[in-house]
């Protein structure tokens, strides 16, 4: 068991001030500094010493003699692999630390903020060693995490030696303006090296094991970076060398059929991946920075589609109703929600619920992102005119009970929508707003959770029948505000109300409520 750590006298007053009262800075600068300082991530300390009011000597001897703690300089220090494994580089990023020494059960650690107790005991309990935290500068930090990271954990063969997971068994499934001079031949011979294609592998196989719903490949001036959307949030996972960025990003345009050469304008395609018996397909979206290219990859893994609405996070008055309406022989159903919500599996939802060979469900999609037997789905294209107006006026013509909007986007598409709910059909489609109307425990996380403390996802849904008070409220334009009241005084509860129950259930925590719902 990790024992607690103890620190010297704590800071109660401000850095700044401190600074001033003992003699290393004036007041004027100390104004300076607070206005650079004003809207910035950066600490106090860093911006003084890129302003050159105190030298970065002084300043970590003043914080070792604050905190009660010694200091390090990591300028030429050179840190041992093993003990960089100990703390992942997301963690060293997001709590601005780095590993310095093993000895026995403690590990030497290198803080911008010896006093942060978040960091202090997340690493403590994930490394089960006593930690002993040292001062530094949050830019001797900074730059010692990307010097040792990517020259030592994160270095290619170092990814590709580390690596747990059987890549015999994946394989990508083949489907039947002058750009910037680029060396077409050199850029597929480097995408077809040994080490890139196994090192995309293992971050596809890796995202899927892990549960994300995106993979970001982002390209910045001196860094290269991949992140994985898990539980809806970003997660750092791995900074590849830049120096194979090019290579990377050519091996997942050879993998989703695109061109290689093709860097200045938009791309999009997909890839289907068969592994192990799972076949598995990812979007593909390419997009030009100015750095060079971001590539985002949505997972659409049928495996991992909930089709059961009884699984999806509904609560008994919500799936009541909702199930109630779904099954009405005519009407239309909005779901709505910011984007990667859960719009469309909820659609999905439904839409395996009332599919029966007795009923005829067409659904237009951009795109479509899972096949459903039974369903007659439409792949929209706006290039060639096949818009949603254009899909849905033709299913009108189709003899069809049920049709899906994948989305409305404009007035034309809103007006035959309705007309279908008018005239007898079931319409389902979806629209980009945040609502229907317009602690007490967290987990201290692991490497399962990736230290958030949560794994997974459950949806929290509002959901608002349209009764006979609404219906006159809403022909009269009343506000925002009291048709949200009506429809509580008729049972409905909010995002927030839902989420707090998710809460009391142990399902998720209070931070994460208040971070999806609006007030």
């Amino acid at each position: 068991m990790a024992q607690p750590v103890k620190l010297g006298q704590p800071v109660n007053r401000r850095l700044g001030d401190l600074l001033v009262a003992d003699g290393l800075l004036t007041a004027e600068q100390l104004k300076k500094a607070l206005a650079e300082q004003k809207g910035s991530p950066e600490k106090i300390g860093s911006v003084l010493v890129r302003l050159n009011f105190v030298n970065e000597d002084q300043l970590i001897g003043f914080l070792s003699r604050q905190y009660g703690v010694p200091s390090i300089t990591l300028t030429q220090l050179d840190i041992e692999s093993d003990v960089l494994k100990l703390v992942p580089a997301p963690i060293a990023r997001k709590y601005e630390v780095i590993p310095v020494r093993k000895m026995g059960n403690s590990l030497a650690l290198a803080m911008a903020d010896p006093t942060n107790v978040f960091a202090l005991d997340d690493i403590s309990f994930m490394t089960n060693l006593q930690v002993l935290p040292l001062v530094a500068s949050q830019t001797a930090i900074r730059k010692a995490i990307d010097r040792n990271y990517e020259s030592k954990t994160e270095a290619i063969t170092s990814v590709l030696s580390d690596m747990q997971t059987d890549l015999g068994n994946v394989e990508v499934v083949e489907d039947g303006e002058e750009g910037a001079k680029v060396d077409v031949f050199e850029l597929k011979e480097s995408a077809d090296e040994a080490p890139v294609v196994k090192l995309v592998n293992m971050v596809l196989v890796n995202a899927i094991q892990k549960g994300a719903s995106d993979i970001h490949f982002e390209s910045y001036e001196k860094i290269f970076r991949i992140r994985f959307r898990m539980d809806g949030v970003l997660h750092e996972m791995l900074a590849p060398p830049k120096r194979l960025e090019s290579a990377i990003l050519s091996r997942l345009k050879i993998m989703s059929n695109l061109d290689i050469a093709e860097r200045r304008m938009p791309q999009d395609g997909r890839i289907k991946l068969r592994y192990n018996t799972r076949e598995i397909d990812f979007r593909v979206s390419t997009l030009p920075t100015i750095f060079g290219e971001k590539a985002v990859l949505r997972i659409l893994d049928k495996d991992s589609l909930k089709l059961d609405m009884t699984q999806l996070g509904f609560d008994e008055w919500s799936l009541e109703k909702f199930s109630a309406v779904i099954h009405q022989p005519y009407g239309m159903v909005l779901i709505t929600g910011p984007t990667g919500s859960g719009k469309t599996t909820t659609l999905y939802s439904a839409i395996h619920t009332i599919n029966s060979p007795d009923v005829n469900i067409m659904t237009a999609e951009d795109p479509v992102e899972y096949n459903l037997k039974g369903v007659n789905q439409v792949q929209i294209n706006e290039g060639i005119g096949r818009t949603f107006s254009a899909a849905l006026r033709s299913f009108l013509r189709q003899d069809p009970d049920v049709i899906l909007v994948g989305e409305t986007r404009d007035l034309e598409t809103a007006q035959i929508s309705i007309r279908a709910a008018l005239t007898g059909h079931l319409v389902f489609s979806t629209l980009h707003t945040n609502d229907c109307p317009s602690t007490f425990y967290k987990g201290k996380g692991c490497a399962t959770c990736n230290f958030t403390g949560m794994k997974g996802r459950v949806a929290i849904y509002e959901v608002m029948p349209i009764s006979e008070e609404l219906r006159d409220a809403i022909l009269k334009n009343a506000p925002t505000a009291e048709l949200r009241s009506m429809a509580q005084s008729q049972g409905m509860r909010t995002l927030r109300q839902a989420g707090l129950m998710k809460v009391l259930e142990g399902t998720t925590t209070v931070e994460e409520v208040l971070r999806v719902t609006l007030s």
